[in-house]
């Protein structure tokens, strides 16, 4: 065990490193540690940091053991620039809690390598790179963000989060602001451990939700939250298979189909199928289109009774072709519509 913890703090702590260098000036980033016991709990003053200064843009945050646990990320610009954090990082050591207020701007990720539940008690601004953005949770650790994930407020985002981690209350990563992404770019779940959330999960145009099931030993449910409704407002919900057995995704919440073109996308993943079962009740606003993509497989897509019959405003792609959809009035399943 404690060989996999070493290997895991190797791999958090060399691609945060990475990450610094990369998004980074080496004239101004630098790798900041909190101290045992600061003056107080601000990040705007220096010797909190070890006398090293406060925290600059581009800057790598760690935190180990400290007196004072109760943190307020004051900054908002540095000499009169807006800062972002390339990284932060839990020790091993660390106690609980870390409760750090204020918006933090992220270049990089979080990793997470404490035996104690750390939090964050605000939103988490993704600036826009090309870089991903992992938020790596070690086992037994325990990270919770009570603010929104959102991302930079420019246009022409290109931003990717992997959540290496599972959302699973109080296990490792939760979010008590619910998932939302309105314009972020990539961002998959791939956690060995379902994700447990009760808020609405949106999805807006120019966002890829992928759930890969890769880690996850029984693939049912990598997003174990059956009852929460789901909104599309542009965005593409992807699956990704287990490469073995049977992949089931069910959705039981309110499917919202908000304006632009949404997509659903099955991968069987060369197992034996993939399943989903997307919303007890649809309902669709005013230029709202939805896309299912069925073609790499033998998968299908559940859809309530109440929705039987052509649906105008969805397509279906199968191995065969394109055309509008239907659905099978024995299950319920969408299919392409083949009738004359």
């Amino acid at each position: 065990m404690k060989m996999t913890t070493n290997l895991w703090n190797r791999a958090v702590q060399s691609a945060l490193i990475a990450a610094t260098l990369t998004l980074a000036s080496p004239l101004l980033a630098a790798n900041r540690t909190w101290i045992f016991s600061p003056g107080d709990n601000l990040w705007s003053s220096g010797g909190n940091w070890g006398g090293t200064g406060p925290v600059a843009n581009a800057d790598t945050v760690q935190f180990n053991d400290s007196s004072v646990t109760n943190l307020n990320a004051d900054l908002t610009t540095v000499n009169t620039v807006s800062y972002a954090i390339t990284g932060m990082t839990f020790g091993t050591t660390t106690n609980s809690m870390y409760v750090i207020t204020n918006a933090i701007t992220l270049n990089g990720g979080i990793g997470d390598n404490s035996s104690q539940l750390q939090t964050i008690n605000a939103a988490i601004v993704l600036t826009n790179s090309t870089s991903a953005k992992t938020f790596a949770v070690a086992p037994g650790a325990s990270l919770f963000i009570g603010g929104v994930i959102g991302n930079y407020p420019l246009a022409g985002q290109n931003n990717s989060l992997v959540l290496a981690a599972s959302i699973q209350a109080p296990n490792q990563f939760s979010s008590g602001a619910g998932i939302n992404y309105p314009a972020m770019g990539f961002v998959t779940f791939n956690g060995a451990a379902q994700h447990a959330y009760t808020n609405t999960t949106t999805i807006n145009a120019g966002v890829t939700l992928l759930l890969d099931f890769a880690n996850l030993a029984n693939p049912v449910n990598l997003i174990n939250s059956t009852n929460s409704a789901l909104t599309l407002g542009g965005g593409i919900y992807s699956l990704k298979g287990k490469s073995s057995g049977t992949t089931l995704q069910t959705n039981n919440g309110t499917l919202t189909l908000n304006t632009g073109g949404a997509g659903v996308t099955l991968n069987p993943n060369g197992g034996a199928g993939t399943a989903l079962t997307l919303g007890n009740t649809w309902t669709r606003n005013a230029g709202s289109t939805l896309n299912v993509d069925i073609s790499a497989g033998g998968n299908l897509v559940a859809v309530p009774a109440t929705a039987n019959g052509v649906l105008g405003y969805t397509t279906v792609k199968d191995a065969t072709g394109t055309g509008f959809a239907t659905t099978n009035l024995a299950n319920g399943n969408i299919v392409r519509y083949t009738a004359a």
